[in-house]
């Protein structure tokens, strides 16, 4: 809930993120061991909490997540959280979801819940946290070494032409060769091919890790 909820003065570091989840289960009565199912940005947190307090851990579920084949931040990527003073009042104010009440109905249904909240929001504690993004990947992929954690990665690579076309039909509700071939071309670059490449060696090394492909969008847990 930091940013979102309520603002922090903190930095918002890896350890950060992870003492305050650990803080907050713990305050709520839920007492480890954890299953941890990280998504996207999370999987570095979570690779954080598992070699740090390992004992806590029971098992993991990655989701698509980032790791150690993930590119950092640029100095042009990171201009992009450097959000206007304005941006952040009109978040504080909350004109910002109102725009999105106004106008989400143009969005399928199973997505209303996702575009209303937006994890971009223009919070000062995300935009820390973002501008925190290549120091926190390190801190996380320092630590990682074999394990017996049980793990599980799930990827949403279209491995076939034909994986794109199912999921262009499904997420559009009909055929359309055209997106199916953008997003099929979009996994057939040379760095993306490459970053297939050291993700698998990534998990080879970590130990206990069954890899499962999904093929769909970054937001698996959508679909």
């Amino acid at each position: 809930g930091y940013g979102v909820c309520e603002e922090t003065d903190a930095e918002i570091t890896a350890k950060y993120i992870v003492d305050s989840t650990r803080t907050a289960l713990r305050n709520a009565g839920i007492e480890a061991p954890y299953t941890l199912m990280p998504h996207s940005m999370s999987g570095m947190y979570a690779t954080y909490w598992e070699y740090t307090y390992p004992e806590e851990i029971d098992s993991i579920i990655f989701l698509d997540t980032i790791n150690p084949a993930t590119m950092e931040d640029t100095e042009e990527d990171q201009k992009q959280y450097r959000t206007p003073l304005l941006y952040q009042i009109l978040y504080k104010l909350g004109v910002n979801r109102s725009f999105n009440d106004i106008f989400v109905s143009a969005y399928r249904d199973e997505f209303t819940a996702l575009f209303n909240y937006n994890p971009k929001e223009y919070s000062r504690s995300i935009i820390n946290e973002m501008m925190n993004f290549n120091q926190n990947m390190r801190a996380a992929w320092s630590l990682i070494k074999e394990d017996e954690i049980p793990k599980l990665y799930v990827s949403t690579d279209f491995e076939t032409f034909e994986d794109a076309e199912a999921f262009v039909t499904a997420l559009y509700d009909m055929p359309d060769p055209d997106a199916a071939q953008k997003w099929w071309d979009a996994q057939q670059t040379e760095t993306e091919i490459a970053y297939r490449e050291k993700r698998a060696a990534y998990l080879e090394s970590i130990g206990n890790c069954e890899v499962v492909n999904i093929p769909g969008s970054h937001f698996i847990y959508n679909q």
